[in-house]
């Protein structure tokens, strides 16, 4: 029994990302007719889907990855921060996709005391939000829950 076009592609991405080589036909490896084009590594519907960590590993090193939290379109399209007119900078971001399709925040280092957020969506060119500065916000943390930008409070006080 051949697998299925799913489990072939499922292998193959799996096997180049790993690997980073190509598979070779071999007495144990499903064989496919010259005239069904071979599959190419990329997301489909019948592929499982990313987990938020590795949808910012599609733009992102893992060197440069400090922190990712799940969120969709909507989330980026909403977020806004400042005042007292909010700062809203995805408002307009990622035209013609719709609001439920997720995505992922995706903290990268910029430097010692520097974190840079981005709004991820697969397909599509991450959108710079923000850069945050402040002591220890250039330190690894890993998945974070939502809201995944954390914004410090100034550090003057309100009488």
């Amino acid at each position: 029994m051949k697998p299925s076009l799913a489990a072939v592609t499922t292998a193959t991405i799996l096997l180049t990302a790993l690997a980073g080589c190509t598979t070779a036909a071999s007495p144990s490896s499903p064989t496919m007719s010259p005239a069904v084009p071979s599959p190419t590594p990329s997301v489909s519907a019948s592929a499982a889907p990313l987990t938020t960590q590795q949808l910012c590993l599609t733009k992102f090193s893992k060197a440069e990855l400090l922190a990712w939290s799940p969120a969709t379109v909507k989330d980026f399209r909403t977020f806004q921060y400042g005042g007292p007119k909010a700062n809203v900078p995805l408002a307009d971001a990622f035209p013609g996709v719709v609001e439920t399709t997720k995505g992922a925040w995706c903290g990268t280092k910029e430097g010692k005391d520097t974190i840079r957020w981005w709004a991820v969506v697969a397909g599509q060119q991450p959108a710079r939000v923000i850069d945050i500065n402040g002591p220890g916000e250039g330190k690894y943390r890993g998945e974070i829950s939502p809201p995944a930008i954390r914004i410090p409070a100034p550090n003057a006080t309100h009488s």
